[in-house]
């Protein structure tokens, strides 16, 4: 799925395909600090802070309450996985 490519990769992507308003929620709360808060690391807070902006949307009437609902069913992407060494170096042939 394209949403774990964009945790697994850790790329900052301008996003052109739709998002959920859980995906936008995640990704608005992300601190510019990634090593505080990360998929897969402190996911509890991520929840809260994810929760708390739905939330804010929901009193602001910019999303109506079965999408609040909808948004917060919705799991936190999981854990990174590794990314392949598929291209070594010409050179680690050489030696």
């Amino acid at each position: 799925m394209w949403w774990d490519l964009i945790w697994q990769r850790g790329v900052t992507l301008v996003l052109l395909l739709p998002t959920s308003w859980a995906q936008s929620a995640t990704l608005a709360v992300l601190p510019n600090a990634p090593s505080l808060i990360f998929p897969g690391k402190n996911q509890e807070r991520l929840l809260q802070k994810r929760n708390a902006l739905l939330h804010k949307l929901l009193l602001k009437n910019i999303i109506d309450k079965e999408t609040y609902d909808l948004a917060l069913l919705e799991p936190l992407p999981a854990e990174p996985h590794p990314i392949p060494q598929l291209a070594p170096h010409l050179l680690t042939f050489c030696f």
